[in-house]
């Protein structure tokens, strides 16, 4: 690619999850690559209804959630943003930073996968992310 031209980029669009959605991030989350450290299954259905009705709540009340990801044809294909930690234990009070993207029909990365550690092996704790006080 010659230094003139530019590399076109995928376009993809944010939005407040609707009550549709919810039947999206289901399967989303149906997928094994995307449950794979996420505990291997998806909820029921019942509990994707809930999360974004919450993400709604989030939105309105914060000015920010989970938010749906669109591709270019206006499929979901997931999620991204933030929102406060929703457990009782963890970082309680903290910001939860999350996303999760599906990928239906792209094949996996043979690099990727051999980097990927295999299911069931301890993770190190990723650092604790605070905030910084305005100058």
């Amino acid at each position: 690619m010659s230094s003139t031209e530019e590399k076109s980029l995928p376009v993809v669009r944010l939005r407040v999850p609707t009550e549709e959605d919810a039947y999206a991030w289901h399967e989303v989350f149906a997928d094994p690559e995307v449950m794979e450290f996420h505990g291997g299954a998806a909820a029921e259905l019942s509990v994707y209804e809930e999360l974004t009705a919450r993400q709604r709540r989030h939105d309105a009340e914060r000015g920010f959630c989970l938010w749906t990801l669109l591709g270019e044809d206006d499929r979901v294909i997931g999620f991204t943003g933030a929102q406060p930690w929703p457990h009782a234990w963890g970082p309680v009070g903290e910001v939860e930073i999350g996303w999760a993207r599906h990928r239906p029909g792209e094949p996996r990365c043979r690099r990727c996968r051999r980097r990927r550690p295999r299911p069931g092996t301890r993770l190190p704790r990723p650092p604790r992310l605070r905030r910084t006080p305005p100058r």
